[in-house]
């Protein structure tokens, strides 16, 4: 169940149990006394601007968050992975109409509501639909990688994350190109098995063992 924090007490008492602190440890790192952050807490004292100040900084808190409730307690904002995608197939798109591709400036008219110029080409369309899938997959790797680590507090640990989950990713989605092109083989085999040619055989002799479509001839 999802506690509800929507007021500054409860958050500030929020704050405590996230870093582990005692309302006296608190306090002292703040020079303050326990009984002022007690009230605080109850809500019968209000905190002035340098004694938020103090607070931001010694325990590293978003005061947009502690007083307003916005973002998260340690200001850190988290990517909208959907959106980033929308940007980078929109930049991907635009760089390649700048450069000159055709279809690309074909695609940028009919997304801005325009007729075409020109006629667009199936073949040629699904080439840069195959230029843009690209772009979509790096950016989503890379909004995932940018929420998934972005409130790690040790910043040099969440780059060296980020580093090894990028090379696991582009490793598990390399394999070894000759073992691909065996898996691609034998699933269109499976899909599409051809039929088992009849042998027609002239046997001659009276020893013959017959197993499936072998024998063995003794002469």
């Amino acid at each position: 169940m999802k506690v509800m924090l929507d007021t500054f007490e409860l958050r500030l008492a929020h704050l405590l149990v996230v870093r582990g602190l005692t309302q006296g440890e608190f306090a002292r790192g703040l020079e303050a006394s326990p009984t002022f952050i007690s009230n605080m807490i109850r809500g019968t004292k209000k905190p002035g601007l340098e004694f938020l100040s103090r607070l931001a900084t010694q325990y590293q808190v978003s005061l947009d968050w502690l007083l307003l409730g916005r973002g998260q307690i340690d200001g850190a904002t988290t990517m909208d992975g959907e959106w980033f995608r929308i940007v980078v197939l929109r930049v991907e798109l635009a760089r390649l109409a700048a450069e000159g591709l055709p279809e690309a400036l074909i695609l940028v008219e009919e997304l801005l509501g325009r007729a075409p110029t020109a006629k667009s080409s199936p073949v040629e369309r699904q080439t840069l639909l195959d230029k843009l899938s690209k772009a979509n997959e790096k950016s989503a790797l890379i909004s995932s990688l940018y929420n998934g680590f972005v409130t790690h507090p040790d910043s040099v640990i969440r780059a060296r994350e980020v580093l090894s989950a990028a090379l696991v990713h582009f490793q598990s989605n390399h394999a070894d190109p000759l073992a691909a092109m065996v898996a691609g083989r034998d699933s269109a085999v499976n899909a599409n098995p051809e039929p088992k040619a009849k042998i027609k055989q002239k046997i001659k002799g009276d020893n013959i063992r017959n197993a499936g479509n072998n024998y063995v001839e003794n002469k």
